[in-house]
Parts: C-alpha cells; structure tokens; sequence
C-alpha cells in the first residue's frame, strides 16, 4: 500500500515509504501504531516505530532519518510498543527541517573554498552559512545538529588532507566541543573564520612542499639518469605517474626553465668537469653525458 522498501542500517530496521499526499502521514502513523501492537501481541516483541519528517526530494532523506531517530527518543515519555511521528511530538519542526537542505550545500561551499584558496570567497561562504543561522530559527535540538555535522566536515576535511587542525586534541574533538558551546552567532563566525583561513593557510603550505618535492625528485632523476640517452619529459612523468603538462607547468614555475632545457644545462654542466678532468674524446664525453651524436653535442 504505502510502496516501502525495507533495509537494515546501524541495528535498526529502516522503512522508506512513497505517501502520495500530506494527509497520508497521519494514516500511515496509526497502521504503524497498529504493526507494533501486533508485533507486542502476536510475537512478544516491543518495537518502536520512529516516523520522520515528509521528504518533497532525495536529498532531504537524511533529515527524515534523524526526525525518525528523535522521535524514538519520545518513547520514555509516550510507550516503547508504538508508532511515534516527529511532527506530532516536535510540531513546527518540520518546515525547519524542509529548509535544512540548503545548509549541507552552504558547508560544502564552504570546503571547496578552504580546498581552493580563496580567502575572500571563504569568508563570504562563511558569513552566507551564518546569515542562514540567524533567519531560519533553529530549535535547540537541530542547532546541535547542524553544529555536529559543521565541526564533522571540518574534521574529515582536516584528517583527510593530513592537516592539522589546530586543537589540542588528536582527534579533533575539541571542535566539536566549541561548536557548541558560543556565545553567539558574532563569535561562531569570528570562531569559524579563523579555523577555516588557517586551515586553509596550511592547505597552502602543504601544496607548496608538495610541489617541491615534486620538482626535487625531478632534479634527482635527472642527475642519476642525465647519461641516458632516451631521457624524456614523458620518460620521468612516467617514472612519477604525472601528465606531461602537469609537470612541465610546475617544474618551469619552480625552476624558471623547462625540463628540456635544465637537463641541456646539466647534461653540459658535467661535460665542462669531464673536458677540464680527463683526456677523454669528444665523442666518450659525448656518450657519457647522454649524446649519441658528437658533432650535435
């Protein structure tokens, strides 16, 4: 009847189902009400059934989700054999949680910005996120949330590129914990500001030392193989599973010349020390600095 699909996920048993019209809820509620009756009478089992919130879209099901997680919450107070709605017990709520969809997209913009260095953009993502705090009017209950999941994809972000976040703990929960505890949203976005830009200072940082030491394992490829005749740009992209145009735009942004013509330098470097230390042929130092052809060397 209500087209559901059944899964498990965290120990509970999830119910999606398709209501064609809003007054379908309270309905689908009272057969639920009815199932865990059944289920205390036929097979002695207690079960709760949480209800969440209407979704009008996919990506509002997580919300739904955690409207159904707190309306379980509600069995202390109305009965652990029983089907309880989110919008019965939390009336108000919903319409709140139907405009949380937009703030995972104000998150996420703020992390493309921190991953891209924009310090202006940041700090207008930032204060676009803080704006959507003052006018929706959270509750209590959903502010904690948003919070949680904020200081969550600070964390991830942070653990995920190797940065440090700059708390005291390892794991970041001090994060979480001043998520929570400002005094207003003035201070969150002072907070939130100086977090995101430093995180975004060594995101900069660790770029930087990763170019580096892209271009120095470059240069020490060249002096261990400058003698080899077939050395190429495409040969040491090869060897360190870069494109060709990725690594000719760094290493001539670090080196201010291109491959081609920092390996000539090196290459005639060390034939000026043969020429001056040995009397070899032209043509042995030829070879031996990588030329197969002494009258082009």
């Amino acid at each position: 009847r209500w087209d559901s699909r059944f899964f498990i996920y965290l120990g509970d048993i999830i119910m999606i189902s398709q209501l064609q019209t809003k007054d379908s809820l309270l309905k689908y509620t009272d057969e639920m009400d009815r199932l865990c009756r059944m289920a205390k009478k036929v097979c002695n089992a207690r079960m709760t059934a949480g209800v969440g919130y209407l979704c009008d879209s996919l990506e509002q099901l997580p919300f739904s989700y955690q409207g159904a997680k707190q309306a379980v919450t509600y069995r202390v107070l109305y009965g652990n054999t029983r089907a309880i709605s989110i919008a019965e017990v939390e009336p108000g709520e919903s319409g709140e949680m139907q405009r949380k969809e937009s703030y995972a997209e104000l998150l996420q913009r703020i992390i493309k910005k921190i991953r891209v260095g924009e310090e202006e953009g940041l700090r207008e993502a930032i204060h676009e996120f803080i704006n959507w705090l003052t006018v929706t009017h959270l509750s209590m209950q959903n502010y904690r949330i948003v919070m949680m999941e904020l200081a969550a994809e600070l964390v991830r972000f942070a653990a995920g590129h190797e940065l440090n976040i700059g708390t005291g703990s390892t794991d970041g929960s001090d994060v979480y914990h001043q998520a929570l505890h400002m005094e207003s949203t003035e201070v969150l976005e002072q907070w939130l500001q100086t977090l995101c830009r430093n995180l975004q200072r060594e995101m900069l940082h660790e770029r930087q030392d990763s170019t580096k030491s892209f271009v120095q394992r470059a240069e020490e490829y060249v002096k261990t193989h400058y003698a080899d005749q077939d050395l190429s740009v495409e040969e040491i992209c090869r060897e360190m599973n870069v494109s060709a145009a990725y690594f000719s735009t760094i290493f001539k942004k670090e080196t201010g010349k291109t491959f081609v013509r920092y390996l000539t330098d090196y290459r005639m470097e060390q034939a000026v020390i043969l020429l001056m230390s040995g009397n070899d042929k032209t043509y042995m130092i030829a070879e031996k600095v990588g030329y197969s052809e002494a009258n082009y060397f």
